[in-house]
């Protein structure tokens, strides 16, 4: 069995995991906590009975109503580069110019489901599209 890198002698203790998926919240909770008799609740618990849960820990003091947190903090949030139209100045021609150059982006209002998913194919592409483009510059 392994050793614990905290103490579990106090009964009655609750220890959270938070992080994005496949980070090893479920292994480290396996080969870490389950040896030591520690249970898990939330396995199999569908989103809306996390968020009741959240609510219900202590409705007068820690109660948490999900639905009133900022977007960012319940989908997280992305970035990325991103095409993006820049305006600039050309002081040989004395023209206004306007060209497109990668930016880094901050999206903070993340897609849920098929949305999502075009997004991400979307930044591949792009990212595949800009790597190929690099390839030729430097030929």
């Amino acid at each position: 069995m392994k050793t614990l890198p905290f103490d579990i002698k106090n009964t009655g203790q609750i220890v959270v995991f938070i992080g994005i998926q496949a980070s090893g919240k479920t292994t480290f909770f396996k080969e870490w906590l389950a040896p030591h008799g520690y249970v898990r609740i939330i396995y199999g618990y569908t989103q809306s009975d996390e968020i009741s849960l959240l609510f219900h820990i202590d409705d007068t003091t820690f109660g948490i109503n999900y639905n009133n947190l900022p977007l960012w903090q319940r989908r997280g949030v992305g970035m990325y580069f991103k095409e993006m139209e820049k305006k600039g100045y050309n002081p040989v021609t004395k023209e206004h110019t306007t060209c497109i150059r990668r930016s880094l982006y901050l999206e903070e209002e993340l897609p849920i489901g098929e949305p999502y998913a075009e997004l991400i194919k979307t930044i591949i592409e792009s990212n595949d599209h800009a790597s190929q483009q690099e390839c030729v510059d430097t030929l």
